[in-house]
C-alpha cells in the first residue's frame, strides 16, 4: 500500500494567495467532490462577500464520508443562503441523485 501526503489550505488562504479581490465576484461555484461542507466552513468568514452560492452535492453517500445536500443546507440557511433552485444531473440505479444547488444570499 502506498501513501499519498496533500497539504491542504482554506477557500479563503488560497484567494488571499492569489490575491483575488472578492468584490469582483458574486459567485462561489464548487465542485469539490464531496467536501464542499469542508471548504464551507473553512470559507465561512467570507461568505458574505458572495451573493449566490453554486454547488453539487447528492442525496446519498456518492463518496465515503462525503456531506448530503440537506448538511449544506442547514448550514448555509443559518448563515442567510437560501436555497432557489436544484438540478438533478444524474441518478444511481436503485434510487439517489446528484444534484447541482443554487443558494442566494438574503440580502
Amino acid at each position: 500500500m502506498s501513501e499519498v501526503v496533500l497539504k491542504s489550505v482554506t477557500l479563503k488562504t488560497a484567494l488571499a494567495d492569489a490575491a483575488i479581490d472578492l468584490r469582483e465576484y458574486e459567485v462561489l461555484a464548487m465542485d469539490t467532490q464531496g467536501s464542499e461542507l469542508l471548504v464551507l466552513k473553512g470559507a465561512e468568514d467570507i461568505l458574505p462577500h458572495f451573493k449566490y452560492i453554486k454547488t453539487e452535492a447528492a442525496d446519498f453517500e456518492i463518496y465515503s464520508g462525503c456531506c448530503k445536500g440537506e448538511q449544506i443546507s442547514a448550514f448555509l440557511e443559518p448563515r442567510g443562503f437560501r436555497l432557489i433552485g436544484t438540478y438533478e444531473f444524474a441518478r444511481r440505479e436503485g434510487g439517489g441523485g446528484c444534484f447541482e444547488l443554487l443558494f442566494a444570499r438574503d440580502i
